[in-house]
């Protein structure tokens, strides 16, 4: 339940492993019928069912640098069966010390419950069973590993409003909030010690992301505010700051979302502030992003800063990123004629010396 915003372009880089990807059907004919659906993009004919999230923007606009953008058959196109994924790294001399080849196979699920929807529904739950109840419905996914692990989600007029998980350790509940125009505007988590999280949202009159809120009160009350600012509804700042805050005992009572925490702060509060700057071309291509990464306080002063700055260059059927970080980086995203990644490849620049690092090759076999 850690907000999701984390958005360090860093580590989303330098996570090794770039690609996954996850078709059950009720039968042949509706596979089909759901097929069409999506890719006439009808969303509103498909209910998705999933863990409730709060959107993120910078995610969405850096979908090149998620850790599971290529991972997820769900963001391919056409009719994709299996994806062989084969990774190499590569040393100055352009010898191969390491290689690693994985398999995946499409397990997309589409199913038909009248008692849950009268629209077709994509299931990334693993629903397993289904209790309905006057106006509620409860589905239920039980761990494939361990059986006494199991996780029921609670759905009102097709939206998730709880959700519960018994682990081997402890035992979680959630509630969801949404406003009347059925967006989520609030995630409120509690296990069997008390100890909870609360993540708040907010959207301008558009339905764009303004504001996330995360306090989270396993150590402390760790509070992370993050704003996003648009122009002509493209994206460009996404500003967040970071406080571990210790409060007087007599606050334990009061929701800690509605504490007023800038009363304490003071000269030894420690700040951790990330900016992101996006910048686009005419077309409303993402064209640039800086982010300005920094942890100071009032008392000492600043403890570290970085910025690192990434530029687009697109080519047919190809995606160029040119990054400092400061170090110098190339990054090489090669597609099918489908638009699905076909080969990944991460050069070092040292001295103007270019060499290949890391590559990523996927052999994508298609239903016919």
């Amino acid at each position: 339940m850690k907000m999701d915003f984390k958005c360090n372009i860093k580590i989303a880089i330098l996570k090794a492993s770039f690609f996954l990807i996850v078709i059950f059907s009720c039968n042949v004919s509706f596979a089909q019928i759901v097929n069409d659906i999506i890719m006439k993009n009808k969303t509103n004919s498909l209910l998705i069912l999933e863990k409730p999230h709060f959107p993120s923007p910078e995610k969405d606009a850096l979908f090149f640098f998620s850790g599971t953008y290529s991972f997820d058959l769900y963001t391919y196109f056409g009719k994709v069966k299996e994806v062989q994924k084969i990774h190499s790294i590569y040393n100055l001399a352009q010898a191969i010390v390491s290689s690693d080849t994985v398999f995946f196979e499409s397990k997309k699920k589409y199913l038909i419950n009248l008692d849950i929807s009268k629209k077709p529904i994509k299931d990334l739950i693993g629903i397993d069973s289904v209790s309905k109840k006057t106006d509620t419905i409860q589905l239920f996914h039980f761990d494939e590993d361990a059986s006494y692990v199991y996780q029921v989600y609670e759905l009102k007029n097709e939206q998730i409003i709880n959700s519960s998980e018994n682990t081997n350790v402890l035992y979680y509940s959630t509630d969801y909030s949404y406003d009347k125009h059925k967006k989520l505007i609030k995630i409120a988590t509690t296990d069997d010690y008390g100890v909870e999280e609360i993540e708040t949202a907010t959207y301008d009159k558009n339905g764009l992301l303004t504001s996330k809120n995360s306090f989270d009160t396993n150590d402390g009350i760790n509070v992370v505010r993050t704003n996003y600012t648009y122009k002509n509804k493209l994206l460009t700042k996404v500003e967040k700051k970071e406080v571990l805050y210790f409060l007087p005992t007599e606050l334990n009572k009061t929701t800690i979302d509605k504490i007023d925490y800038s009363q304490y702060e003071n000269d030894e509060t420690f700040i951790n502030r990330t900016i992101l700057n996006f910048e686009y071309h005419k077309n409303n291509r993402l064209h640039k992003v800086e982010e300005i990464s920094s942890a100071f306080s009032k008392k000492d002063g600043v403890q570290y800063k970085n910025t690192r700055t990434f530029t687009l260059e697109y080519q047919p059927n190809k995606l160029v990123i040119y990054a400092n970080l400061p170090e110098r980086r190339t990054y090489e995203y090669i597609f099918d004629a489908f638009k699905n990644p076909k080969e990944i490849n991460s050069f070092i620049i040292k001295k103007d010396k270019t060499w290949l690092h890391k590559k990523t090759t996927f052999k994508i076999l298609y239903d016919e």
